[in-house]
Parts: structure tokens; C-alpha cells; sequence
């Protein structure tokens, strides 16, 4: 009797290990988060209110891909942590105006700094020529499911349909 060995895309579809890669990056950069309190979601959301202070509710919520409802719960936690602190805007009274507090962005500096030991964490044992590939590959299969407006207005479009020569793809051992 022989024994049939698959190809390990056959076995793992690469949608697959993308989304078990992430997945397990998270759990691991949850784990390195709790020791202050936070987890991923927080961090990217004082990470969306780095980037923008002063963005509202409703803005914040696309950022980062959640309910306006979940949003608001989440805030209003940093709120209560002192991380975050909301003004109401002028020209809009209902709308309200999300920044970081000093405390906010010592911790999302923390957090950063976390995110990095996690990535080294993930690449760690790939050389430096390899993690080049590697990021470069990520950025064209980005590329293949972003549509191409979205990576147009973020900047990436070059990045994600950078070509590599194929024999440059493939890793030596």
C-alpha cells in the first residue's frame, strides 16, 4: 500500500493559514496586552484615535471595522481607563469628539512596542531575505482581495502589485 502525500496547499488552504496565522498573532498579542489591562481591540482603537484625534464615534467605528454599538462600549472603557477622553463638537451637538489622554498614548506607545515583539515573534526564525519575500508576497495576495479603490485611497496599490520573479518566491533551505 502507498501512501499519498498531499501538497500542503491541499491540506491548508492558504485563506486558511492566513486566517489561522492571524488569529493565533492575536492570542499571542492579547496575552502580552493583559499584563496592562488591555487587549487587541482597545489597542486598535487608541491606535485609530492616534492616527485621527478628534474623529467621531461613527468614523472610529469604520476604522476599525466595528458597530457603532460596539464602538461606543469600547470608548466609553478607555473613557473609564482615563486612556481616552470625549468633547463634544461644536457645530454638531450630538456628535461627539474622541482624543487620547496623555495616559492613552503612553500606553499606545506600549502597545506598539508590543505589537513589534509579536511580529518578531512570528518571523523570528526566518532570514532577512526571506522576510523581505515574505512581506512582499503578503502585500501582492493583499492586493488580490482589496479592491482596487481601497488601495489606491490607503496608499498600498504599488506596494500590493510590486512583481517578484517567481524562483526569488519560493524560499531555499
Amino acid at each position: 500500500m502507498s501512501t499519498v502525500v498531499l501538497p500542503p496547499w491541499v491540506v491548508a488552504p492558504t485563506a486558511y493559514l492566513i486566517a489561522t496565522t492571524q488569529r493565533a498573532a492575536q492570542a499571542h498579542l492579547d496575552q502580552r496586552l493583559r499584563s496592562r489591562g488591555l487587549n487587541v481591540s482597545q489597542l486598535r482603537m487608541l491606535a485609530a484615535i492616534f492616527r485621527s484625534p478628534g474623529t467621531s464615534n461613527a468614523a472610529l467605528a469604520r476604522a476599525v471595522a466595528m458597530t457603532p454599538q460596539t464602538t461606543q462600549a469600547l470608548i466609553a472603557r478607555l473613557e473609564d481607563l482615563g486612556l481616552v477622553e470625549r468633547q463634544g463638537d461644536p457645530d454638531h451637538g450630538r456628535v461627539l469628539r474622541t482624543q487620547l489622554t496623555a495616559k492613552g498614548t503612553a500606553f499606545w506607545q506600549w502597545g506598539q512596542g508590543q505589537v513589534k515583539q509579536t511580529e518578531r515573534q512570528m518571523i523570528r526564525n526566518l532570514s532577512d531575505g526571506e522576510r523581505k519575500i515574505f512581506h512582499e508576497l503578503i502585500w501582492r495576495v493583499l492586493g488580490n482581495v482589496r479592491s482596487p479603490t481601497r488601495m489606491a485611497r490607503t496608499g498600498q496599490s504599488k506596494r500590493a502589485t510590486k512583481s517578484l520573479p517567481v524562483d526569488r518566491a519560493r524560499p531555499t533551505r
